[in-house]
């Protein structure tokens, strides 16, 4: 009764025009998109184990770059095929070797998704328990037309398509979920009718008979296809790292992102090793767990000795002043406040919560 993520990173990206380097290679900061997006599903408690359809002649690779960033859940990188379904069909051959047990279930997704949140991870393995499937979906936030080509009488002309209810129209995205069983019989059958032009797993399904279900995501969750969505990938991942980056004067970024590192570290290691057990003791009741106590723990475990008696993460910024980071208990907000030069001049930095699986 386990839950798989098959990552298909098979594609070489031809609309990246990146000088020969598959776009699931590329990297920011340092680190590879599909690191990103791998890290995702190993942080995530309810994934027991991960297998990746990669890119041929990229397996080496990959297996070193999941050592070098401590990706410990992948069993199995097999090569991936000619076209998506082609990749998804090879990993699922392998998952289903590994573990044939029929409650299985596998979380399809793109190597190049990198910023799906630990919540739409967690929706889609308890919708697809439920009712059998979960496609992830988005809300169309932009006009939809129906090609002129689906419309035989305007398809010579320069005459606009039909314009559909944006209302009713939904994008599709991942992960897509379903019991492993499920999808690889009816990949077998696509396989047996010579199909292999299904653009995606709920495309597939939907053609077999099969009912499926929706889990709403969040619109950041895009896909790395083309330059512009690299960068829009850096923007959000820098944002988060140093919450409104585009509105603070350049050294209190700096200061933030110094500031930041230290933090994260506890705060991580508060997540990791303290808030689980927390909450266990306390029968799930997130009410009565005392998160500074866990922080001060934490701190202290991770460097040693023991912050302020107040619970909180300080330290002294490069130019004299301080900064100081809490969590708020209510909303698992990271709050840092930097007084970075010394003078009084206090920035208040709000993050958006600490992701952890429920």
């Amino acid at each position: 009764m386990s839950n798989v993520a098959l990552i298909f990173a098979g594609g070489t990206g031809k609309r990246m025009h990146a000088g020969g380097v598959p776009k699931q290679f590329l990297e920011l900061y340092g680190k590879p998109i599909i690191i990103y997006t791998l890290e995702k599903f190993e942080n995530h408690d309810y994934i027991d184990s991960i297998v990746i359809s990669c890119l041929d002649g990229y397996i080496e690779k990959l297996w070193k770059l999941c050592a070098k960033f401590h990706i410990t859940k992948v069993k199995a990188i097999v090569r991936g095929g000619a076209t998506g379904q082609e990749s998804i069909y090879n990993g699922l051959v392998k998952i289903h070797e590994l573990d044939p047990d029929t409650n299985s279930v596998v979380l399809v997704h793109d190597g190049v998704r990198p910023l799906v949140d630990p919540a739409t991870i967690t929706e889609n393995i308890k919708c697809c328990r439920i009712n059998g499937s979960a496609i992830t979906v988005t809300p169309a936030i932009e006009t939809v037309i129906l090609d002129r080509e689906a419309n035989p009488d305007i398809h010579e002309t320069r005459e606009l398509g039909t314009i559909l209810d944006r209302k009713q129209c939904q994008l599709a995205k991942a992960p897509q979920t379903f019991f492993v069983d499920d999808l690889l019989e009816c990949h077998n059958k696509a396989i047996d009718e010579g199909r292999n032009d299904f653009i995606d797993s709920a495309n597939l399904m939907r053609y077999f008979g099969k009912k499926l279900y929706t889990v709403e995501g969040r619109t950041e969750n895009i896909k790395i296809t083309t330059p512009i969505d690299y960068y829009i990938f850096k923007a959000i991942v820098t944002a988060k790292e140093s919450s409104n980056a585009f509105g603070l004067p350049g050294y209190m970024r700096k200061y933030r992102l110094e500031t930041c590192e230290k933090a994260r570290r506890v705060l991580e290691y508060t997540y990791t090793h303290k808030v689980e057990a927390a909450l266990s003791a306390n029968g799930g009741r997130e009410d009565d767990v005392d998160y500074e106590k866990l922080l001060r723990e934490s701190y202290r475990e991770c460097f040693g000795r023991t912050p302020g008696e107040d619970g909180r993460i300080c330290g002294i910024c490069r130019g004299g002043g301080t900064w100081t980071t809490t969590i708020d208990p209510e909303t698992h907000h990271i709050r840092t406040v930097c007084d970075a030069d010394g003078h009084g001049a206090v920035q208040t930095f709000v993050n958006e919560p600490f992701q952890y699986a429920q």
